[in-house]
């Protein structure tokens, strides 16, 4: 895959900032990317917190097993959201816990930087995905909000 080249101003300073997004890694329910902004003028690169780290700070998750059903439980921000399927549903269900990682986006919306992560919780069943939105703090990109969106399984 070609890198994705954006040139925004999405830190509010006036200035276009250029968003490179990478893909490191593809193949069959996996989609990984990075993402590097950079200043156009001096080609200094401001980091972006990982929103790996992001999730294992404000998402929990759980999965139970039980009378042939997997109820799955996703809370984030104080908002919980439960589905209920039948064990037939998938195979290889996650044990107690979502997964996340597998699949990893980032685009710009607008002049806002996004990640997008989906939870896993089967070999191939995608509950929903958790959306990031970052805000410049000064000195790097950190989290500006952070939602789950459930699919419709």
């Amino acid at each position: 895959f070609l890198p994705e080249l954006i040139l925004k101003d999405i830190n509010g300073d006036g200035q276009k900032e250029l968003v490179v997004v990478l893909t490191t890694g593809e193949g069959t329910g996996v989609n990984q990317e990075t993402v590097h902004v950079i200043n156009p003028e001096n080609f200094a690169e401001t980091g972006v917190t990982d929103p790996l780290n992001i999730i294992s700070d404000n998402v929990d998750t759980s999965i139970v097993h039980e009378n042939g059903s997997v109820t799955v439980a996703v809370i984030v921000n104080g908002q919980k959201s439960v589905i209920t399927l039948s064990e037939d549903y998938a195979q290889g269900w996650a044990e107690d816990k979502a997964s996340f990682g597998s699949i990893v986006t980032y685009e710009v919306d607008g002049s806002v930087l996004k990640a997008t992560v989906p939870a896993q919780i089967s070999y191939t069943v995608f509950a929903g995905e958790i959306v990031i939105t970052y805000a410049f703090d000064g000195s790097q990109y950190v989290m500006k909000t952070i939602e789950y969106v459930p699919y419709e399984l």
